[in-house]
């Protein structure tokens, strides 16, 4: 038994630091990643982060809650719930919005 837990720590390579070395990475990781955060901030559209409720998308699908609750429960809308409300993501609206009239528009070609 001792002999297989020497392997296992024969096994292992350790990289010894200063501690000011290690520091100093950890600093320059920290920083990377509020870099990468800024970034991706910087970089989405505003419309990929607007949260419509659930009106609002009837409104602009031209359908009732129940209709919308339909596409909810088969997944062709993505969604998210806070409390006993259901909010949704502008693009995704406007995917879907695309697909149906790219379906529309195959079929109206027959």
């Amino acid at each position: 038994m001792s002999h297989h837990l020497n392997q296992n720590y024969m096994d292992k390579e350790f990289i010894m630091l200063e501690k000011n070395v290690f520091n100093k990475m950890l600093d320059r990781i920290n920083h990377l990643e509020k870099y990468v955060g800024i970034l991706c901030l910087r970089h989405t559209p505003a419309d990929l982060l607007i949260w419509l409720d659930t009106q609002q998308v009837c409104s602009i699908l031209c359908i009732g809650p129940k209709a919308l609750q339909k596409y909810r429960d088969a997944g062709k809308i993505g969604f998210s719930q806070v409390g006993r409300k259901n909010f949704y993501l502008k693009s995704d609206i406007e995917v879907f919005l695309k697909t149906v009239v790219k379906v529309k528009n195959k079929y109206n070609k027959r």
